[in-house]
C-alpha cells in the first residue's frame, strides 16, 4: 500500500502499464502508528458507496451496520454487490497487524455503510451524476450521516469516494450542513 509508506516502489495500473511511486510522498501514517494511534472506534465514520462486505476478515469488527443502511433496496442489508465500499472502507479502517489482506489508516475504525450504489450502475452513471449514485440515494445517505450526528451518535466523518466534473448547489448545500455540524466530508482529488 504505497500511499501509506511510499519508498518509491512500483504500482501496476490499468492496461499493464506501471506507476512508479516518490518516495516519501504518502500520508505519513507509519509516525501516527509508532505512537500507537490506531485506535478511533469510538467516531462512526459514514462510507457512502457501494455497500460492504459484513463477513469480511479485516472488517467485520469495525463495521457498525446498525447504523448503515441500504438506499438502493430500501432495507438494512448493505452487502456490497461489486466491492468498491469494501475496499475504500478497507483503506480506512481494516484491521491491522493480523498478516491479512490490507491495513487501513485506523485499524479500529468504526465504519457506517451507507450503500447510494448498485452494481455496474456505480461506474456507468459516473458522468450522469457525481459518483454513479442517484442523486435521491446520495441525498438520503446524507441526510442519515446528518440525523445520525444530530441523534447524538458520533458520526464525525463522511467517507464519498466517487467525483467528476459536476458542481451543484444542492450538493455544496449537504456537505455544508454536515460541516455546519460537526461532521468532516471527504472525497478523492487527484
Amino acid at each position: 500500500q504505497w500511499n501509506l509508506l511510499n519508498q518509491g516502489q512500483s504500482h501496476p495500473v490499468a492496461r499493464g502499464t506501471e506507476f512508479r511511486g516518490r518516495s516519501g510522498a504518502d500520508i505519513g501514517i507509519m509516525r501516527a502508528w509508532e505512537q500507537n494511534r490506531t485506535d478511533s472506534s469510538a467516531v462512526l465514520v459514514g462510507v457512502i458507496d457501494s455497500g460492504a462486505d459484513v463477513a469480511h476478515p479485516d472488517l467485520a469488527i469495525n463495521l457498525r451496520p446498525e447504523f448503515g443502511f441500504d438506499f438502493v433496496q430500501n432495507d438494512e442489508a448493505e452487502e456490497d454487490n461489486i466491492g468498491h465500499g469494501t475496499f475504500v472502507s478497507s483503506v480506512i479502517g481494516a484491521v491491522g497487524n493480523n498478516s491479512a489482506g490490507l491495513v487501513g489508516v485506523s485499524w479500529r475504525a468504526a465504519l457506517v455503510p451507507l450503500k447510494a450504489a448498485d452494481k455496474l450502475s456505480f461506474f456507468q452513471r459516473v458522468l450522469r451524476m457525481i459518483g454513479g449514485v442517484t442523486w435521491d440515494n446520495f441525498l438520503q445517505a446524507m441526510e442519515r450521516a446528518i440525523r445520525l450526528r444530530a441523534e447524538g451518535h458520533n458520526l464525525r466523518v463522511i467517507n464519498f469516494s466517487a467525483g467528476g466534473p459536476l458542481q451543484s448547489d444542492l450538493l455544496d448545500d449537504v456537505i455544508r450542513l454536515a460541516g455546519e455540524r460537526g461532521m468532516l466530508f471527504v472525497t478523492p482529488a487527484g
